[in-house]
This record gives C-alpha cells, sequence and structure tokens, in this order.
C-alpha cells in the first residue's frame, strides 16, 4: 500500500516537474511564486533547464523502480533501490536547502515544494528509511552551519571586479564608483541615468542580476561578469535594498544607499573636486573599513519586486 502512495507522489512530482520543464521552453523562464527562486537560480552553475530535467529524471526512475520494488522485482536481491534512491534524493535536496539558508538567505519556493515531495517519500518508505535520511540530511546541514561563508566571500575570490557587468573610465579620474544594482528597479535605472553624464569619476556597474538589456554610452561591456558576488557583498554588509554606490580610496569603501543620495553625492563629486558636506572624509574610518549612508527611500528590496518612483501604495 505504501508503495503504491510513493509511486503516486513521485508521479506527480515528476508532474510537476515537467510542466516546469515546459514552461521554460516557452517563456525562457522558470514559474515560480517569488524572486527568491530567480536568486538561486543565478547562484547555480547548471541552468534552470537542466536542473529541472535532472529532477524530471530522477523522479521518473524513482517512479519505475519504487513500480518494480513492488512487484518484488527488486527485492530479492537484498538491495533496497527505493531506499538508496531516495537517500540520495535526500541529500541533493538537503544540499540546496543548506545553500539557501546559509549562503543566499532566501529561498526558492518551488525548490521547497519538491524537497517536501523527497522527504515525504522517505518518511513513507518506513523508520528505518526515515532515521537514515535524518542522519545523512542531518550530517550535511551541520556541515554548511560549521562553515564561514561570509570570510569566503570576502577573500581575494570575492572581489568587486569579478562583478563588473561593463565599465567606463575617463582620462584623469578622480574617484572610483561602483554601482551595485538591478536593470529591473526603477530607481536604480534613475541612478544610471545621472550616473552616464558624469565627467570625472570612473564608473563601474555591478548588477544583482543577469543584465538582458542596459543602454548606457561609452561603457565597455565585459564578456564574463558574476551577479553573485554582487549579492554576496551586500548579504555580508547587511543590506537588502539597492541601489548601492561604492566609492573606492585607499583605506576602504564608503556605501551610499539610496536613489536621492547617490545621485546628490555624483553631482558633486564627478562633476568637480569638491565632495558633498555629508561624506566629508574625517567621518569615515581611518584604515580597513566602510561606512553606510542610507536614506530609507528611493531603494528597491534585492528580493521583492520595486514600485515605480513616485507610485505609493495605501492600504485601507
Amino acid at each position: 500500500m505504501m508503495t503504491t502512495i510513493q509511486k503516486y507522489i513521485a508521479l506527480t512530482a515528476g508532474l510537476v516537474v515537467a510542466v516546469q520543464v515546459g514552461i521554460i521552453l516557452v517563456t525562457g523562464d522558470a514559474a515560480c511564486p517569488t524572486k527568491a527562486c530567480k536568486v538561486v537560480e543565478e547562484l547555480t552553475r547548471l541552468s534552470p533547464l537542466e536542473i529541472n530535467l535532472l529532477g524530471l529524471g530522477y523522479f521518473l526512475l524513482l517512479f519505475g523502480v519504487l513500480h518494480g520494488y513492488g512487484l518484488g522485482s527488486g527485492r530479492s536481491k537484498g538491495l533496497d533501490w527505493p531506499g538508496l534512491l531516495l537517500s540520495a534524493g535526500l541529500a541533493a535536496e538537503a544540499v540546496l536547502f543548506g545553500f539557501q539558508f546559509f549562503v543566499v538567505r532566501t529561498f526558492c519556493l518551488y525548490c521547497l515544494l519538491i524537497l517536501a515531495a523527497i522527504v515525504l517519500l522517505n518518511l513513507l518508505h518506513g523508520k528505518k528509511q526515515t532515521v537514515f535520511g535524518t542522519i545523512v540530511a542531518g550530517a550535511i546541514l551541520t556541515g554548511f552551519s560549521l562553515l564561514n561563508f561570509e570570510s569566503v566571500a570576502s577573500s581575494t575570490n570575492f572581489t568587486l571586479e569579478k562583478g563588473i557587468f561593463g565599465s567606463r573610465t575617463c582620462t584623469d579620474p578622480t574617484k572610483e564608483l561602483y554601482l551595485i544594482f538591478s536593470d529591473d528597479c526603477p530607481h536604480c535605472l534613475e541612478v544610471i541615468k545621472a550616473l552616464e553624464a558624469c565627467n570625472s569619476c570612473d564608473l563601474h556597474l555591478n548588477p544583482i542580476n543577469e543584465v538582458a538589456d542596459l543602454q548606457f554610452e561609452g561603457i565597455e561591456i565585459r564578456d564574463r561578469y558574476s551577479p553573485q558576488i554582487n549579492r554576496q557583498i551586500l548579504s555580508i554588509m547587511g543590506i537588502d535594498k539597492i541601489p548601492v554606490l561604492l566609492v573606492e580610496h585607499e583605506d576602504g569603501f564608503q556605501f551610499i544607499q539610496g536613489e536621492h543620495r547617490i545621485i546628490d553625492y555624483v553631482r558633486h563629486a564627478c562633476f568637480q573636486s569638491e565632495e558633498t558636506l555629508y561624506l566629508n572624509r574625517s567621518r569615515f574610518p581611518e584604515k580597513d573599513q566602510v561606512s553606510a549612508y542610507s536614506e530609507g527611500e528611493g531603494e528597491c528590496s534585492v528580493t521583492v519586486d520595486c514600485e515605480e518612483p513616485g507610485t505609493s501604495t495605501i492600504a485601507n
């Protein structure tokens, strides 16, 4: 009886993944109720289509093995093939869950749905399988919890240079600027418009997503860049809003947040030599430190869609 239920769950999960594959083939994007799914997708080596094809193959294989196991063809050989497959699936999902929880700190709801299906399949396979699966998943999550991913992110492998989508340089720059942004954030686009005319600062664009199309005069596009590095930098600093402008100095970085503060800074710092009053150098740490200035408005959330500038939501 349990094997039959497991077969139906595996088949249903496979159909869900098949639908996702179809959506990706038709629209080019996976279906997910939140932008967190997009964040997780951008941080994986495989494309969403490849990941879902692997998932579809897994559930079809699991269904076939469960069907044969139910008929008794696999029991005589002494190996619990469904249990082995279920353990492998649970281990893979534990890695993905640990990555979301400990590294990117946001959750893909679609991924959690698949995780729930695999956990349920393990539970239905009996007490022995449940205990073994709990040990496997617990060991993986414990391993994740013992690692310091922020230290890795701050090492030389995670530099702003590797997150640059494109740059525009000046003949005699007075400052080096890095703009962390998203091409679907209207406040970010307003900042980019203001930056386009600056004439005394080297400018680097560091997106948190894959940029589809960005009109910016004089920019030199790089062949390869890593949006996840820019997301990790924001995570380390505890920043969850964009745009963010990083101003590089010999003794560290200054973080400026919000459309209006960034534009105000650029107008003062990148068209003339004087610095803005609120960014006086004496207010910054002396060495190897960063300071953040935020206005609390003119910003978009890193994980939630942003409203157009000038609009507001009024709750009844």
